[in-house]
């Protein structure tokens, strides 16, 4: 084997190497919020406690406090849980009840990339 083919050679594993080790480091570039919407309150119960939590089906408003015109917005699940992956910033997060104009207090919060913030929207009935 000539010198032209054994250097080709490990020029190519070494080409490899840079992209495998490249690929297995990159760093995530969005970050993730979860939750869960719930309703809490209401008629007392016999035994005299308050009715346990309750998942609500409502909409999740996600704004961007740096930029108004960047939203996003998403159904809850059955069990009044969302979930978002978003570029890094600051979001005010809010749900809103199907049917109603009422709606959650805003939650502020930062998305870093690579991390998960979790915020629950809670609606309270008296």
């Amino acid at each position: 084997m000539s010198w032209v083919h054994r250097v080709g050679w490990r020029i190519a594993v070494a080409l490899v190497a840079c992209l495998i080790l490249t690929g297995c480091a990159h760093a995530p570039t969005t970050g993730h919020i979860d939750g869960s919407v719930y309703r809490v309150g209401g008629p007392m119960q016999p035994s005299g406690g308050s009715p346990p939590a309750q998942p609500l089906q409502a909409t999740v408003v996600v704004t961007s406090t740096t930029d108004a015109t960047k939203t996003w917005s998403t159904r809850t699940a059955a069990d009044g849980s969302f979930a978002f992956d978003l570029p890094p910033g600051t979001y005010g997060v809010v749900a809103e009840t199907d049917g109603s104009a009422a709606i959650s207090g805003q939650h502020e919060v930062t998305v870093v990339p690579g991390e998960t913030v979790n915020v629950d929207c809670v609606f309270y009935v008296p």
